[in-house]
């Protein structure tokens, strides 16, 4: 046991001065009578010579001594030691609101308990300063030493979920710097732990870990992606976009969902996927040519719902036109032929390939390349010719062939290879290209300890390219029946988009990058709830940041033949689900490599005040201390009253009795 406020027990003197009070001989006061013979059998009290009486015992001395005892106390501020609560001058709350504090295994979620424990806290510990972080990817000041508790309140409030990772890390640094120099402060965490931190939390911080969460199971949606093309054997006879969606287990236990798929608004499909523990199911589907918006969502949420849907945009073709350069190559010819996005499909000889690139939508240079690249987007397939492309986008052929590269995908979820068959290639030779960093690899093989590209995407010349480093006909990737659906998947990715170029998809939290067309005046984001966003234009870009919600926006640009809109779809999809399994990350916490592990600091001592019982106990007895001063007052005025009710109330009873 302690006292917050030690020096106001110095008011206990009062009590000294109430005893006084009580031993002080009231003054005799003379008046003139007419006469004594009344006042002869009144009892003469000896002459007060002496001030002080003798000090008697007094109900009205007793109440007013406990009385004052316990404000003197509650003053003091007395705190007992108690291990569930933690206090200090200062406490810096860490509030956890990244993706899986969504779970709902603590009613309404667990940011919302979380909110709870935090407000009762505040309730508990009056007079001392809070500064609030939430933290998700990054951290955010909400308060910094607040002491009102209204003003907490309405700052948490305003607290939601936001569907993206969590790094604990450095809102943990943020909380260290705030506490530096800072005594009597302590930080609690309050999370569900569903992360890992790469080093243990900052040395001499007095941290406390409060953990959220009781569920461990969790399935998401793990790939949901559109390809143009024809409809697969036995998926359909239609020539519309194909569907390819992936359902992923991250729990212990099997699992049975069933996934909805909904087109435009409409469902088209309905099926049940077994998960096995840790395991993915999926399927492809082909959908009407019409189709442009898909949801994919399961039929009942589990304990996570952020995960348990996706969406996946169509993006607005029109008539496409194609340049080949090429010696000849059948393979090519005949995957471009059956896209329908392809209106015209030009054959060009590479010793023709100086003619102007007005007329094309895109090239396709198959082997040689001609002198002058086109100002067109570009599909690459092993390039051999002049590539004096410097900086980020440089392509270095070293001269070198890789026999026989094992193709390994560095991204399965990526659209250009979803159920395109890389994995499943065996190719003869390649060329050892290096790439500049603008480049990214999506396919590569291991050769000589080094790891070279065998499909990469990037830009050349100022427009979007992609390049293999592989001949097709030292494969037997046209072979394959996922061929078509790579060169459709290619084709798309490389075509104008139109007044704005969106990406079909993209990560909840992530800013990104949109790209306009030449004479676009005004561009505007409406996202899922409806919140509009100005984007302001800038070199034939705009970047926008507000991608905190899931779900589908609508982007509606101004160019010189009028207004047009598009839209993305912003999801939480990764290859394996959320863990939202709680745990304690503190006690999991590994040292950096050469750095001894610091020794925990020991949390500061818990403490419960109790000031106000005490304030209340002595408002108690002070009303009984006037009343007992006034009961005779009280008796004459409330007594008639109390008696006539007692009457009628036995009037009453004795009627219901008869």
């Amino acid at each position: 046991m302690g006292f917050l406020a030690p020096a106001a027990l110095g008011l206990s003197g009062l009590l000294g001065l109430i005893l006084a009070l009580h031993m002080l001989r009231p003054r005799q006061e003379e008046r003139r009578v007419p006469s004594l013979f009344l006042w002869r059998e009144v009892r003469q009290d000896p002459p007060a010579a002496r001030p002080w009486k003798p000090l008697r015992r007094s109900p009205l001395l007793l109440l007013q001594l406990l009385a004052l005892s316990l404000l003197v106390l509650a003053l003091s501020r007395p705190w007992l030691s108690s291990g569930q609560a933690v206090s200090g001058e200062h406490l810096i709350l860490l509030v956890d609101r990244s993706a899986t504090m969504g779970a709902t295994d603590l009613a309404p979620d667990r940011l919302a308990a979380a909110r709870r424990r935090i407000l009762d806290l505040v309730a508990g510990q009056p007079g001392a300063r809070f500064t609030v972080i939430a933290f998700d990817a990054h951290p955010e000041l909400l308060t910094s030493g607040e002491t009102d508790p209204g003003r907490i309140r309405q700052a948490l409030e305003g607290l939601t979920v936001r569907p993206v990772p969590c790094n604990a890390s450095e809102a943990l640094d943020f909380a260290a710097s705030l506490a530096l120099g800072q005594p009597e402060t302590a930080v609690i965490l309050y999370s569900d732990g569903a992360f890992d931190l790469a080093v243990p939390p900052p040395a001499g911080l007095a941290l406390r870990f409060q953990p959220l969460g009781e569920a461990t199971e969790n399935q998401a949606i793990s790939a949901l992606s559109l390809t143009e093309g024809p409809a697969l054997a036995g998926e359909g006879t239609g020539r519309g976009p194909l569907l390819f969606a992936q359902a992923a287990n991250g729990g212990l236990r099997a699992a049975r969902r069933r996934l909805l798929v909904e087109v435009d608004g409409k469902l088209l499909d309905a099926r049940d996927l077994v998960l096995p523990p840790g395991g993915y199911a999926g399927f492809t589907l082909a959908l009407p040519p019409e189709a442009a918006r898909v949801r994919a969502a399961f039929a009942q949420a589990d304990d996570l719902p952020l995960d348990d849907q996706a969406w996946v945009v169509r993006p607005r073709s029109r008539p496409l036109r194609v340049a080949l350069v090429s010696d000849g190559n059948r393979f090519l010819e005949a995957a471009l032929g059956l896209l329908p996005a392809v209106d015209s499909l030009r054959h060009r000889d590479p010793s023709e390939a100086e003619e102007p690139w007005d007329l094309i939508d895109l090239a396709v240079l198959d082997g040689r390349l001609p002198a002058r690249l086109p100002d067109r987007p570009m599909l690459l397939v092993a390039p051999r010719g002049p590539l004096d492309v410097g900086g980020a986008d440089a392509v270095r052929p070293t001269g070198r062939e890789l026999e026989l590269p094992q193709p390994v995908i560095t991204d399965p979820a990526h659209p250009l290879l979803v159920n395109t068959g890389f994995a499943e290639a065996a190719i003869l030779r390649a060329q050892a290209l290096e790439l500049g960093p603008g480049w990214t690899p999506l396919v590569t093989t291991q050769a000589s300890g080094a790891t070279w590209p065998l499909v990469a995407e990037g830009h050349l010349n100022g427009q979007r390219a992609l390049l293999m480093a592989f001949d097709l006909r030292d494969s037997d990737l046209p072979l394959l029946p996922a061929f078509p659906l790579f060169i459709a998947a290619a084709v798309e990715a490389l075509s104008p988009q139109g007044l704005v170029e969106a990406p079909r998809d993209a990560a909840a939290g992530e800013p990104l990058t949109l790209r306009l067309a030449p004479g676009v005046k005004a561009a505007r984001v409406i996202d899922p709830a409806g919140e509009e966003t100005v984007l302001t234009i800038a070199s034939g870009q705009a970047d926008f940041a507000g991608t905190g919600r899931l779900g589908l926006y609508r982007v509606l640009a101004t160019g010189p033949d009028g207004p047009e809109e598009t839209a993305f779809a912003v999801n939480m999809i990764s290859d394996r689900p959320l863990d939202i399994r709680p745990r304690d990350p503190l006690a999991a916490a590994v040292p950096a490599a050469g750095a001894a592990a610091a020794p925990p600091s020991p949390p500061p001592a818990g403490r419960r005040e109790f000031w106000w019982p005490l304030a209340a106990l002595a408002l108690v007895l002070l009303l009984a201390e006037w009343a007992y001063d006034h009961r005779r007052a009280l008796s004459e005025r409330l007594g008639p009253p109390l008696r006539r009710w007692s009457t009628a109330a036995r009037r009453i009873a004795l009627q219901g009795k008869g």
